[in-house]
C-alpha cells in the first residue's frame, strides 16, 4: 500500500494515472477535491503488486465535509493496518509551495 496526500490541486491523482499508464484517478483542472473516497489502485511494475491510494486534502473543505472525510480516511487507515500495512507514504507539493525546512529534512533523508 502506498499513500499520496499533499494540498488540493497538487496532482495526486495524475501521479497515479502516471504511474499506472491508464486514467484510473479522477483528476480536476481546478482546486476542488474531486472525491472524498479513499480508493485504491491496483499497478504491476515488473513482478510486484501495489495499491496506490490518493488522500483527500482536508484543508479546503467545509466544516461537515472534513468531518465526514476525517471519519472516512480514519476507517481506511484501520482497515489498511490490520491487513497489509502501508509500505511508503508519498507527500505531494507543489514546487512553489515547498517551503526551505521541509526541503532541507527532505534531502537530509
Amino acid at each position: 500500500n502506498v499513500l499520496l496526500f499533499g494540498e488540493t490541486g497538487v496532482g495526486k491523482s495524475a501521479i497515479i494515472n502516471l504511474i499506472t499508464g491508464r486514467d484510473v484517478a479522477q483528476t480536476s483542472p481546478d482546486t476542488e477535491t474531486c472525491n472524498l473516497e479513499h480508493t485504491s489502485h491496483k499497478v504491476t511494475l515488473g513482478d510486484r503488486c501495489f495499491k496506490l491510494w490518493e488522500v483527500s486534502s482536508l484543508e479546503s473543505m467545509g466544516f461537515f465535509r472534513t468531518l465526514s472525510a476525517r471519519w472516512l480516511l480514519k476507517k481506511s487507515y484501520n482497515k489498511l493496518y490490520r491487513n497489509d500495512g502501508v509500505c511508503l507514504l508519498l507527500y505531494c507539493m507543489r514546487d512553489s509551495r515547498a517551503q526551505r525546512a521541509l526541503l532541507r529534512d527532505y534531502k537530509f533523508f
